[in-house]
């Protein structure tokens, strides 16, 4: 990334939990900031050089932005004697509902350990349900693929069925006609 760039990259989340992304970089002035698909910055961590960056995050599309800060001709810069340096970083996105920080809530909410354990099994309990709803209509959408193909099936096979009939009826009397041209029969 070179002095003052920007590198953006983005993702949906398709569940309400919390968004925990880990950034490593070994640069310093690195900003990091997450943009909701409004536009609007919900988290900013400035000097962002290692460590793990937590936010809350609801259903939709987020952009994630690391923005070089470091100037050319910066204090650091002119030390080193090069007039523009590009920075590399690293960063681990994990966006899953196992990331809740419990501990956090406990101190803000100052919840005892019994509470926490029960907002745990209420948060499990909302990912099952979440995982249902998303899969409930795939379900339904492959149950009607299903009913409509055995009724092609059961169709064709009635017609296959009524093709041998009328074969087998047309060569009889093709066979019989034939017979009786040849006075085999009478």
């Amino acid at each position: 990334m070179p002095p003052m760039g920007r590198q953006t990259f983005g993702g949906r989340i398709k569940y309400r939990p919390l968004n925990l992304v880990k950034g490593v970089s070994t640069f310093v002035e690195t900003l990091f900031t997450v943009e909701d698909d409004d536009g609007q910055v919900i988290f900013t961590k400035r000097d962002a050089k290692t460590g793990t960056f937590a936010f809350t995050a609801e259903q939709g599309i987020y952009q994630y932005c690391f923005i070089n800060s470091l100037k050319v001709g910066s204090e650091g810069l002119k030390h080193s004697g090069l007039e523009e340096v590009q920075r590399t970083g690293k960063v681990t996105l994990e966006v899953d509902a196992n990331n809740i920080d419990y501990s956090e809530i406990a101190t803000r909410e100052n919840l005892e350990p019994i509470e926490i354990e029960l907002r745990k099994l209420e948060d499990a309990v909302l990912r099952v349900n979440q995982e249902f709803e998303f899969q409930n209509p795939r379900a339904e959408e492959l149950h009607s693929t299903n009913e409509s193909t055995a009724s092609r099936m059961e169709w064709l096979s009635i017609i296959s069925f009524v093709v041998l009939v009328l074969s087998i009826v047309f060569q009889l009397y093709y066979l019989k006609s034939f017979l009786r041209q040849k006075k085999v029969i009478s």
